[in-house]
């Protein structure tokens, strides 16, 4: 997935540049944006960059500026900056695809998987505007156009994959459930979310959420049925195993009346025969 995600940076790079830049050498403002342009070094131009803000933080070139510093941070390994620069741009210009793009990527850097929610939901939003935009009727446009929505296609496939990707990573189990959510609310029929499925499940159970790890249980076994995912006859705790490396074992399940003693509900005893396997995939 690391070498798809440069193949789409280099795919927006290679794409016309979105922001202009307006460049007038007969002022201040022109002959110190012409000073760092004619600087070839990326870390030598971040603190050019930083101080031309602070004597022109109204500049008409301010999209521009922008846009040239957040992939910098992100090459510096600043990813809050390249997040603080990217909530500003995309204020600017709510349409920026590449923008949330980087800024996506700078929040996975980060691991925050409230970020990487915000800004896989923000990248993913826009890009499906653009994949909604219809065919010109000029035919000098249309080749364009096909390239513009294959890449645009490729930018909301990989914002999914980031949902995916840090459910697999949090150790927070509301967090994977949030995470696994976003996913399935975002697309039903995301070719990821089979397999994080069974995690909320298992995060439910950790949070002792048994009426929703009963319900999340049920997806599971009837997605995993769908998809072939694991053997027709498995338990619910065999097809998590038979999912791999891609889905952790499921924890020892101790009941609500186990712990506090409570009345046992039919959600607790759905849960607890899913977990001994006695509950068959036509049941469940």
């Amino acid at each position: 997935m690391k070498v798809f995600l440069l193949a789409l940076l280099l795919a927006g790079s290679a794409m016309a540049q979105r922001h202009k830049v307006n460049i007038n050498t007969e002022t201040p403002e022109g002959q110190m944006l012409q000073q760092i342009g004619q600087e070839g070094d990326g870390a030598k131009q971040l603190p050019m960059f930083e101080k031309f803000l602070e004597q022109y933080p109204k500049s008409e070139n301010l999209a521009w500026v922008y846009s040239q510093m957040e992939p910098l941070y992100v090459k510096a390994n600043q990813p809050d900056k390249a997040i603080e620069i990217g909530d500003k741009l995309i204020a600017l210009d709510p349409e920026d695809l590449e923008t949330a793009l980087q800024t996506l990527k700078a929040a996975e850097t980060k691991k925050d998987p409230d970020l990487v929610k915000k800004w896989s939901n923000t990248t993913g939003a826009i890009a499906q505007k653009v994949i909604a935009t219809p065919q010109p009727k000029d035919e000098d446009e249309v080749e364009e156009w096909k390239k513009k929505m294959d890449y645009t296609k490729q930018v909301n496939t990989y914002s999914e994959y980031a949902l995916y990707a840090m459910a697999l990573q949090t150790q927070d189990p509301r967090k994977k459930v949030d995470l696994v959510d976003a996913l399935e609310q975002r697309n039903p029929q995301s070719q990821y979310l089979a397999t994080v499925t069974p995690l909320r499940f298992q995060a439910y159970l950790q949070l002792g959420d048994s009426e929703n790890a009963a319900a999340a249980g049920d997806l599971f076994t009837s997605m995993g049925k769908q998809h072939r995912m694991y053997k027709p006859n498995s338990t619910l705790p065999q097809a998590v195993s038979e999912l791999g490396e891609f889905a952790p074992r499921v924890p020892q399940h101790t009941t609500d009346r186990q712990r506090e003693g409570t009345t046992h509900s039919a959600e607790h005893s759905r849960v607890d025969a899913l977990m001994a396997g006695t509950l068959s995939h036509a049941e469940a």
